[in-house]
């Protein structure tokens, strides 16, 4: 099955499927400040819903969703460029809330602010710090905020083991196996950290899920790179692990 999926940007969508059984599901969902608008099937369409099942998956089928922010509803939404790093650890911010802000205050967490839109901050001095986005618009009196954590250390570590900040989310999985021969079945389970309430597995073979764990059977050989990105009400985290799995 051909898949074309658009408004990625608000909406988040997925496609369950079992493996030996010709029927899948397609899962368009709203993120937090956004509506869903509509959904088009082969061309047609069906309205705002949140799923459509395919019943024939051998023929070629196109699906499309789009979505645009609530009017009035803002929603505080950014990505960095890192999250840790030895000092000087310069950070890029980009803003992507959505509902129209007009106006926006960063605290950094070191004491010091910012009220661009998409700021570079510099930390020099090694310590944990929560970054908080508050966005508002000012003709609606819309607000919202986000805090992310960024780990600054004294020099290069191998890996991180930052502390939680309240809200905060971290990506994790792991997999039964990395490697077999095709066709090769696979269990994922999600060992992500602070309550996240919705999953978009990329399982680098074209197919994705939006199933908290799952079970995929790779059916050509290969190397394959996983991603899991993670959300609940006040923010979201991913992780991809590179050529993770490989098929024989």
């Amino acid at each position: 099955m051909h898949r074309m999926m658009t408004g990625r940007f608000y909406i988040q969508t997925g496609i369950n499927h079992i493996p030996g059984i010709q029927i899948a599901t397609y899962i368009a969902q709203a993120k937090p400040g956004a509506d869903l608008m509509n959904v088009s099937v082969n061309g047609t369409l069906v309205g705002p819903v949140n799923s459509w099942t395919f019943s024939n998956i051998i023929a070629n089928h196109t699906i499309s969703s789009s979505g645009r922010p609530t009017p009035g509803q803002v929603h505080a939404f950014f990505t960095l460029n890192t999250t840790w790093g030895a000092v000087p650890l310069t950070v890029e911010f980009t803003n992507q809330s959505l509902g129209n802000p007009s106006s926006f205050f960063w605290n950094f967490g070191d004491g010091r602010t910012s009220t661009d839109r998409d700021p570079i901050h510099t930390y020099t001095t090694p310590g944990i710090y929560s970054v908080t986005l508050k966005a508002m618009n000012d003709q609606t009196g819309g607000m919202a905020t986000l805090n992310k954590a960024i780990t600054v250390t004294s020099g290069e570590i191998p890996s991180p083991t930052p502390t939680p900040v309240p809200g905060e989310i971290t990506a994790s999985f792991e997999a039964d196996r990395t490697v077999g021969s095709a066709p090769v079945q696979i269990s994922y389970i999600d060992l992500s950290t602070g309550n996240p309430t919705s999953w978009l597995w990329d399982l680098g073979d074209g197919n994705v899920s939006v199933s908290q764990n799952l079970t995929h059977i790779y059916q050509v050989p290969g190397t394959y790179s996983v991603r899991l990105s993670v959300q609940n009400s006040l923010t979201s985290a991913s992780i991809e692990k590179i050529g993770y799995i490989t098929v024989k």
